[in-house]
């Protein structure tokens, strides 16, 4: 989520920071996302909500830091089907490697 006061640049430059450890600066506009979400446990109702998809290159692959909000990050290579994901991060990933 952006904080009050930041923008969506910041926003996914510190959400990278908290959800795996790595510092990043260098992050590139990919494109806006659109999304119809189904109720949920939190938020009873259907809405419609909007993602900005930033990318950014890691030059040192490093273990994740295991954070309070990510406990069971991993590296992924393209080649291989992912296992557990959701259908929102797998829309992600695909817009994101074409």
């Amino acid at each position: 989520m952006i904080d009050p006061g930041e923008t969506p640049r910041e926003a996914a430059i510190r959400e990278c920071r908290e959800e795996s450890g790595y510092e990043i600066s260098d992050v590139r506009f990919l494109g806006m996302l659109q999304f119809f979400l189904k109720p949920s446990w939190h938020l009873p109702e259907e809405r419609i909500e909007y993602t900005a998809l930033y990318a950014a290159e890691v030059t040192e692959e490093r273990a994740f830091c295991e954070t309070e909000e990510m406990l069971d990050l991993y590296w992924h290579t393209l080649d291989k089907p992912l296992a557990n994901a959701n259908y929102i991060d797998l829309r992600l990933l695909n817009y994101y490697t074409k």
